[in-house]
């Protein structure tokens, strides 16, 4: 007779108990566990006598944006489902690990809870393919475990009755769970399963969901926050941390800094229970407070490519919002018509729990940028606590540590409430927020924000190269903004390393425009140069936090840097002159242009663009097409036309190259 590893650990364990085995003790739970089979089929198909499962979903590839009817078979009688349509917009963020997971091309259903059901009947349907039955069942086993898991509700501090993950047998995320900052809004889901449950179904429903977006859709973990029951149960979601602003996979493109609550079953036909709605309603109350977030307030959103807004655009919505009103969906059903009052409902006796501000921030000195405030917990007599985020992503968070009587006299929060922090910030331009800590759960609510320009690469000039008896002397400034102290200069000639050196001469017009940085940062250098054209260019070298050592500048010697060109014809033809010549200019392979005045009024531009192999013996580096061929036209009588070339990089802005006559 051959065992399942199921029966084989259960034999194990009766072993243990009856036989008394000298093994160390050992204590042993039922332990229920959801599993997905699933099942490849086509349309017009029926499968019977299957093992019984609760919960069905269908996923296909091809055009419809809904499956085929289907009919389970429970009790002997075969059941019609409402069929379920896509949800397409359900799921991670987009470029997002967890979407990376995430299965392909394939559309879902929402699972629906049947029962015990052992048979399917899948109806005729166009524009299906890939056909797939998602079977999710129950198994019991048993486990050794220290101590049987918890069960019964979680108390929120000043808040609902949560019931934790571990009542209703949530499995472990099978990857890693984020979690934004703060909190910003609320995305309100129905499940879209069947409302024929009863209380006592719900952990497996729970279970089922949690089996189905992590086998089936290749998610971390369930998808929402918070589901709610018809009962007003409320049950911790996805893990994490009820107080955290965790990121969920509940509605794509807005999943950081949302909280996603479902209500159990669908909302198609009809609205939500009054307790499901009070429910719902105390949670995200709770959740803001955390977060500071007010509840009939207004948030911004982003449009993406995995939200039903325009790519950049930036949107107003209110802070509790339905899934339709981000994603392509019809989701929460006739909840979405529920949810001015559930915004009523969660303002009323709405207090923040935190308090804060955000008094000044500093220019950024060195890559750093200083910020000041205050913050506190209204609930906390201790010191407040403040975090601050570079870009979105914390970089600093701790206790408050300057005294601020001025706080404690105004609002009545502790006397050492205020912060004076210095971050460092990344070159460029950087969003730096403050926020205040609330003292249970850690969650954070921002007190201001702020954009400021850093550098923290070296900056300078190449003011000057002067050639003279096989040398070239070059002068200018440079300096690092994270030290006073002189910084290097490298110097390179066409390309190949030079010389190094100091830039440790007095300067103090720097000093006047830098004042923080000293005035020992001018430099002359002298290196020695071959005949014929180079190319000089001179690198600041950085110390510190910067990235690069940038270019202070390059300059050409031993050429003259202005255009080269001839006015070879000027013919009447017809109302216009003929123009014909060439041009180029030492600094550039691109075409230049060539100005042309009529009688000393400017009159014409045209390109010296056209090929001429005759220009390719002289300048063989700037290739044939350099001719200008182009018409003007002229005045009755004397025209006197004279030509320039103009000029690209340095040099004078344009050399006269000729004048010709022509009379018409």
């Amino acid at each position: 007779m051959a065992f399942s590893p199921r029966t084989s650990r259960a034999l194990l364990a009766l072993s243990i108990l009856t036989l008394g085995l000298a093994m160390p003790s050992i204590a042993f739970a039922e332990v229920i566990e959801s599993s997905v089979e699933q099942v490849a089929v086509q349309p017009g198909t029926e499968l019977v006598g299957l093992d019984d499962f609760t919960m069905i979903a269908v996923s296909w590839t091809g055009a419809a944006t809904e499956p085929p009817n289907l009919a389970v078979r429970h009790d002997g009688s075969w059941v019609p489902l409402e069929r379920e349509p896509e949800n397409p917009d359900s799921g991670p963020d987009a470029r997002t690990p967890e979407a990376a997971s995430e299965a392909g091309s394939e559309r879902f259903s929402e699972p629906t809870w049947v029962g015990a059901s052992d048979g399917v009947r899948i109806g005729q349907a166009t524009g299906v393919s890939d056909l797939q039955v998602h079977l999710i069942r129950e198994t019991t086993t048993l486990q050794p475990t220290d101590a049987t898991a918890l069960v019964g509700a979680a108390v929120a501090h000043d808040g609902p009755a949560i019931t934790p993950r571990s009542s209703w047998g949530a499995q472990p995320p099978t990857g890693s769970i984020s979690s934004a900052p703060a909190l910003k809004m609320a995305v309100i889901h129905h499940t879209a399963g069947s409302n024929n449950y009863t209380p006592g179904d719900v952990p497996a429903i729970l279970r089922g969901i949690q089996s189905f977006h992590q086998q089936s859709r290749g998610w971390n973990d369930i998808g929402y926050n918070f589901l709610v029951d018809a009962w007003g149960g409320i049950w911790e979601g996805r893990a994490g941390g009820i107080g955290a602003a965790v990121i969920g996979a509940h509605a794509s493109g807005v999943n950081t800094g949302s909280v996603g609550v479902a209500l159990l079953g669908t909302f198609d036909s009809g609205g939500a229970s009054q307790a499901a709605l009070n429910a719902t309603a105390a949670v995200v109350r709770w959740k803001f407070e955390l977060h500071g977030v007010n509840p009939t307030g207004t948030t911004t959103v982003v449009g993406s490519t995995d939200n039903i807004f325009a790519v950049g655009a930036t949107v107003t919505l209110p802070t509790i919002v339905g899934h339709r009103d981000v994603g392509q969906t019809n989701c929460p059903g006739q909840v979405w018509g529920q949810l001015p009052s559930l915004r009523q409902l969660a303002s009323s006796g709405y207090s923040a729990k935190t308090y804060g501000n955000l008094d000044s921030v500093s220019t950024p000195d060195g890559g750093r940028t200083t910020l000041s405030g205050w913050a506190f917990d209204r609930r906390d007599s201790a010191p407040g606590q403040f975090a601050v985020t570079v870009n979105n992503q914390i970089v600093l968070r701790q206790r408050a540590n300057v005294d601020r009587w001025d706080v404690a006299a105004a609002v009545g929060g502790p006397v050492r409430s205020g912060f004076n922090a210095s971050v460092r910030v990344p070159d460029g331009s950087s969003t730096v927020c403050a926020y205040a800590a609330e003292a249970t759960y850690g969650a954070l609510s921002p007190v201001g924000c702020t954009t400021v320009q850093s550098n923290t690469n070296p900056i300078g000039n190449l003011e000057s190269v002067t050639k003279s008896n096989g040398t070239a002397t070059l002068t200018g400034w440079t300096l690092d903004p994270d030290t006073k102290n002189p910084i290097d200069v490298h110097v390179y000639i066409d390309g190949a390393w030079a010389t190094a050196a100091t830039a440790q001469l007095r300067r103090d017009d720097v000093a006047a425009a830098y004042p923080a940085a000293g005035n020992r940062h001018g430099f002359s250098i002298t290196v020695p140069i071959s005949e014929g054209p180079r190319q000089i260019c001179a690198y600041a070298i950085n110390v510190g936090a910067g990235t690069t050592n940038p270019l202070i500048g390059c300059r050409s010697v031993g050429y003259n840097p202005d255009p080269v060109g001839e006015f070879l014809i000027a013919a009447r033809h017809q109302n216009s002159a003929l123009l014909v010549g060439w041009a180029l200019d030492p600094d550039t392979t691109d075409t230049i242009g060539v100005l042309f005045f009529n009688n000393g009024r400017m009159a014409h531009l045209a390109g010296a663009m056209y090929p001429w192999d005759q220009l390719a013996g002289r300048f063989p580096s700037h290739g044939t097409n350099r001719l200008f061929f182009s018409l003007m036209p002229i005045n009755r009588g004397r025209n006197d036309i004279c030509a320039y070339a103009l000029n690209v990089g340095p040099g004078n802005p344009a050399t006269f190259i000729g004048c010709h006559t022509v009379v018409r």
